[in-house]
């Protein structure tokens, strides 16, 4: 009996989740040197933060997520025209500074706890987009080996109707790509690896259902972590658990 396709809605999401879990356990912190018996980093360019099997996370990429997860995490005041925040760029934080100084407009804070807010921000938001983006390269990586695969059509089919829950009224979803600087290829790309997901925990528990599905894709995402860990490297700067240092 296989699963239900609810069951199968929920195990996608314990392999999506087990994913991040699985890797910062697994690799037990940052490490920013191979071990001996390795064999060496691949080179990475400056323009590339991360490296997954033969696909790059480019800087532009990282940055385009890492401005979406500042606009999510500060929205505008009901009423108020959207208007995104600058995400907080290293080393000078310009942007952000300067958002935050017209926050600001009686200079209670200095130039220093202005920086050090962005700093901060940069220090929380970094791993979490780049988990975010590496996580979804292992699942893509993961299924084109297995030959699982989620067309164009499917995912748009799939947004759309989940679109259509959450932002029923008119203009509540243009509004909501408008305030977090999102685009409609952005949520494609979440909503395939989301379908990529599902799709592989229904491979992993085929045949199996209840309990038995569940520990089995918690097993196979386990060693999907374990085998894309190990092709996975970060340009300096950004080495995170799950993501070695390149050279």
């Amino acid at each position: 009996m296989l699963p239900s396709p609810k069951d199968m809605v929920r195990l996608g999401m314990v392999l999506a989740a087990l994913s991040a879990s699985v890797a910062v356990s697994a690799c037990g912190g940052t490490s920013r040197a191979t071990t001996s018996g390795q064999s060496a980093a691949p080179q990475t360019a400056p323009s590339v933060v991360a490296r997954v099997g033969s696909v790059v996370v480019s800087k532009a990429m990282f940055n385009h997520w890492l401005a979406i997860a500042v606009a999510i995490r500060n929205p505008p005041a009901p009423g108020h025209a959207p208007a995104r925040p600058a995400a907080p760029e290293p080393p000078s934080f310009a942007g952000c500074v300067a958002d935050h100084r017209a926050a600001d407009p009686h200079g209670k804070l200095t130039a220093e706890q202005l920086e050090s807010g962005c700093q901060r921000e940069y220090a929380d938001l970094e791993p979490r987009v780049l988990h975010l983006l590496i996580y979804r390269l292992w699942r893509e990586g993961e299924a084109r080996e297995l030959g699982i695969t989620v067309n164009d059509q499917e995912a748009r089919e799939a947004l759309t109707a989940e679109l259509r829950r959450n932002y029923s009224k008119p203009g509540t979803a243009q509004r909501f790509l408008a305030e977090t600087g999102q685009t409609m290829s952005d949520l494609l790309f979440a909503t395939k690896s989301d379908l990529l997901a599902r799709r592989l925990a229904q491979k992993a528990a085929e045949g199996l259902h209840g309990k038995a599905a569940a520990a089995a894709v918690k097993a196979f995402g386990i060693m999907m972590v374990k085998r894309w860990t190990s092709r996975t490297y970060c340009g300096p700067g950004f080495v995170v658990p799950g993501c070695k240092a390149g050279s």
